[in-house]
């Protein structure tokens, strides 16, 4: 079985000021758990990645929208950024988005085709079959990038393969082994029906334990692993800092994607002390759906916006037939990284 150790200490204190990598958002959340596993927060973050690489800007309708409850609706807008560098994960989810149809929306004082959030909802309930293959493979792909950058060990991804293989053969034993033994539940082989059972059962057990820990974290792998741990701990301290306030756009968007890819609370980074200048305001509130970060209510729009692109992905991943819903909730986030599409 693939054991991790515990992860190295980064410093004194246990927490990092800014992000120690520019890897993929997703890439972050296997990292720290160890699985294979990928939730809608790593999809989710990475849609985000593309918007801090202005491959899109997240827009908002001028005006309310709905029959019965009216609401504003959140948009990805196409930009013209030329010579875009994708890494492999922004790659397969900007597959997906350009599949899905665009609308014309009002938005910014007049109609431009753009993305809705919650069409990737309805695109996924329509297209179940490609969804659930899309969705199945984010997290391999999200593995792979992991293992070329060498933060996952490549033997143990071969033996939890062994495991998984022992796993399908111990399953398929005690469900012939259950079927025998009601069928010979009367008769004289009983008894080694019933031990058959009781080994099929240790297998599968055995087999699902050393597969659920299979993915064993390179020595590069726990330091990066650790120093995401320090960054998120510093993330959920920041917001009660007031004497250091972040001045900077890039170092904002760094604190936004990454911090929903670790599962920090909208409202908290909502609450982050900023003191930016008129420019980069306005240039925050061009690419991020009019987010003010000046006036005495703070991001006002924030969280109604990435809850908007949240609670579209975790109904896609239902939709899909997945299942894992969890962790979209509070926001996903992103910050493009390995191969080219980092957070800067």
């Amino acid at each position: 079985m693939a054991k991790n150790e515990r992860l190295p200490s980064v410093n004194q204190a246990g927490t990092l000021w800014e992000p120690p990598s520019d890897i993929d958002p997703a890439q972050v959340e296997q990292l720290i758990s160890a699985t294979e596993n990928s939730s809608p927060t790593a999809f989710t973050a990475t849609v985000l990645s593309l918007v801090q690489q202005k491959v899109y800007r997240l827009v908002r309708s001028d005006n309310k929208e709905g029959l019965i409850f009216k609401d504003y609706r959140y948009y990805l807008l196409p930009t013209k950024t030329k010579d875009v560098t994708y890494s492999s994960i922004q790659a397969y989810v900007q597959a997906l988005l350009v599949r899905v149809p665009q609308r014309e929306a009002q938005v910014e004082g007049k109609l431009q085709l753009a993305l809705a959030l919650d069409d990737i909802k309805t695109w996924c309930s329509s297209h179940k079959y490609e969804a659930n293959q899309f969705f199945m493979n984010f997290k391999k792909v999200v593995l792979a990038e992991n293992i070329a950058e060498q933060y996952f060990d490549l033997e143990s991804k071969k033996q939890r393969w062994k495991y998984g293989v022992g796993t399908a053969i111990g399953a398929s034993s005690l469900g012939l082994a259950f079927i025998s033994l009601l069928v010979l539940s009367q008769q004289e082989s009983y008894k080694a029906t019933e031990l058959t059972f009781v080994l099929a059962a240790i297998l599968l057990f055995v087999g699902l334990m050393f597969y659920s820990n299979g993915l064993k974290r390179t020595t590069k792998g726990s330091q990066e692993a650790a120093g995401w741990k320090a960054f998120k701990k510093h993330l959920k301290d920041y917001a009660k800092t007031k004497d250091s306030p972040i001045d900077s756009v890039i170092l904002w968007e760094k604190y936004l994607v990454y911090g929903m890819a670790l599962g920090v609370s909208t409202k908290a980074l909502s609450q982050f002390p900023v003191n930016f200048s008129a420019p980069d305001q306005q240039q925050l509130s061009y690419q991020w759906a009019g987010i003010n970060a000046l006036n005495s209510g703070g991001m006002s729009h924030l969280s109604s916006a990435l809850g908007s692109i949240s609670s579209s992905v975790s109904a896609s991943y239902g939709a899909s037939g997945v299942g894992s819903s969890g962790g979209a909730s509070g926001g996903g986030g992103g910050g493009g990284g390995g191969g080219g599409g980092g957070a800067g």
